[in-house]
């Protein structure tokens, strides 16, 4: 190692480094205090006397958190040749300037550097030590241009993309403007037509003790409950309206049990198998018309995905900390590209039948009740959709296995 002076590393500071490497100390030497004296504002410039030597002198000047911006090497030395050396920095440092100093007899050396080390430059002794420095400024010139460029076009990338992302907000807040002041005029419509419903009460005052009528009447009762509470939900969300949701204890696997029921007036669910696994069933503080909600709208995506005989199931389990419901299908899947987006408001799969707003409304509702809703899914395989409701503190979960 060459006794010329070096700036102090600090740990604050990152320095940034030109190594020369030469086996001969008295050329290491002038090389190294030539370089300083041109440079010297601007770089550190170090020296080792073999490669074995600048290997590890750059590793350790990068843990310390500098930069090695340019290797010089002599092509002949003892042990590792430059050409080596070089191309082994390649691997490891590709965007570090590599200049080559060879004999007339070394340019097979520094044409082999050229294509397996990237090699920058190479100069062939003796060299002119005017045109030397003149190398070396371009070279550190085009480099800092490189990085500036690289700076400038991530800056360019990061700025784009919030352009993209402010853009995608706009459209979507006049979405939802446009879905709120729809909503405004369903729910007046809604409500208006839902009157009608009123003489369901009639028709059950009228046959007290026919039951199986009782229980249609009841369920035409409970669907303009729902029907109402569905509209009243898009239109807060439309709005970005919070508000509590009204809670009770409620029996998980009754309400699982009904919302079943409510589907199995659909057609297509006719055709579907629905298998049921009640691992545990346990009393959860919920708002049940938004949970019946929530599965009804699972239970549709499952059916839609699936083919007439195709099964889906329901699980229930629980941790220690929530009860989980997972409702699995062996559907069609959804594309791996496509998993994310299907949180978000309108995006949907299922074209013109769709309209983006039911997943991102399950998960409002189930994030209403502390809990989380997520999916898996293998496109061909089918999907499953885990519900993550909070133990209640009050809970007495039936461990008890419960299969249908």
């Amino acid at each position: 190692m060459p006794d010329s002076e070096h700036k102090q590393a600090t740990c604050e500071t990152t320095r940034k480094v030109i190594v020369c490497v030469d086996d001969d100390r008295a050329l290491l030497e002038g090389l190294t205090q030539q370089l300083d004296a041109a440079f010297g504002e601007e770089y550190d410039v170090e020296g080792a006397e073999s490669a074995l030597e600048a290997i590890e002198l750059i590793e350790r000047l990068y843990e310390e958190g500098h930069v090695v911006d340019m290797v010089i090497s002599d092509q002949v030395m003892p042990g590792m040749k430059g050409d080596e050396l070089l191309e082994r920095l390649h691997v490891q440092y590709p965007d570090t300037i590599k200049i080559m100093l060879t004999g007339q007899a070394g340019l097979d050396s520094a044409i082999h550097a050229i294509n397996n080390a990237g090699l920058s430059r190479y100069l062939v002794k003796p060299w002119d030590d005017d045109e030397f420095i003149l190398a070396v400024r371009d070279l550190l010139d085009r480099l800092e241009l490189e990085r500036e460029n690289k700076r400038l076009f991530q800056e360019l990338q990061v700025a784009y993309k919030q352009l993209v992302e402010t853009q995608e907000q706009l459209i979507e807040t006049e979405k939802l403007a446009v879905v709120g002041k729809m909503a405004t005029g369903i729910v007046h419509e809604i409500r208006n037509q839902l009157t009608v419903l009123g003489y369901a009460e009639v028709i059950k005052m009228a046959v007290p003790d026919n039951q199986k009528v009782n229980e249609y009447v009841q369920n035409v009762l409970d669907a303009r409950v729902r029907i109402l509470s569905v509209v009243d939900e898009i239109r807060r969300f439309a709005r970005k309206q919070t508000q509590p949701y009204q809670k009770d204890s409620y029996l998980l696997t009754e309400v699982i049990e009904s919302a079943l029921t409510i589907i199995a007036y659909d057609q297509d669910a006719k055709r579907r198998k629905f298998i049921t696994e009640y691992q545990v069933e346990p009393f959860l503080v919920l708002n049940r018309n938004k949970i019946i909600q929530v599965l009804l709208n699972m239970l549709r995506n499952a059916i839609q995905a699936t083919t007439e005989d195709g099964t889906i199931t329901i699980v229930v389990t629980k941790n220690a900390e929530y009860v989980i419901i997972d409702v699995s299908d062996d559907g069609c899947g959804i594309p791996s590209n496509q998993l994310e987006s299907i949180w978000e408001p309108f995006f949907t799969t299922k074209g013109e039948r769709g309209t983006g707003l039911g997943l991102e409304i399950c998960k409002r509702i189930i994030k209403g009740h502390s809990g989380s809703i997520s999916c898996q899914s293998e496109e061909g395989k089918g999907s499953t959709f885990t519900i993550r409701l909070p133990l209640d503190s009050g809970d007495t979960a039936d461990n008890t296995v419960s299969s249908s």
